[in-house]
């Protein structure tokens, strides 16, 4: 296989859940279609919804899917790529809209969800 199938295929992504609290999984690029700037803003497109997954028990594949996963593929440039994870603290978080392009990541912040987890990867169009 190539590094870009690989990379189609949705990540086994898990963690150490606290008892039976519930977590929302989201993976987005601030980049699409191409970094403005120093980075610090997001581009004409983004941030672009690659992943959306809510009622996490430990792992992405205990919850149920808002937004099937998308590789990464950016079409020129390095783009950075990142997985948040939140505690979800009263209930299913609401979910205006899970179009990709310029996603509301400041919406869906203003769910009661705490932040507990992040990273992130670059990727690069070939």
């Amino acid at each position: 296989r190539s590094v870009d199938q690989f990379l189609q295929r949705a990540p086994v992504v898990s963690w150490n859940a606290e008892g039976t609290s519930r977590y929302t999984l989201l993976m987005v690029d601030p980049d699409a279609p191409d970094r403005e700037g120093d980075g610090s803003r997001a581009a004409q497109f983004g941030p672009w919804l690659h992943w959306l997954v809510v009622d996490c028990a430990g792992d992405a594949a205990s919850g149920v899917t808002k937004q099937a996963y998308m590789g990464p593929a950016p079409p020129k440039g390095k783009h950075r790529y990142l997985l948040l994870l939140f505690e979800q603290t009263a209930g299913t978080p609401a979910v205006a809209s899970v179009d990709r392009m310029r996603w509301d990541i400041a919406g869906f912040l203003k769910n009661p969800v705490k932040p507990v987890a992040a990273t992130f990867f670059y990727c690069s169009a070939q």
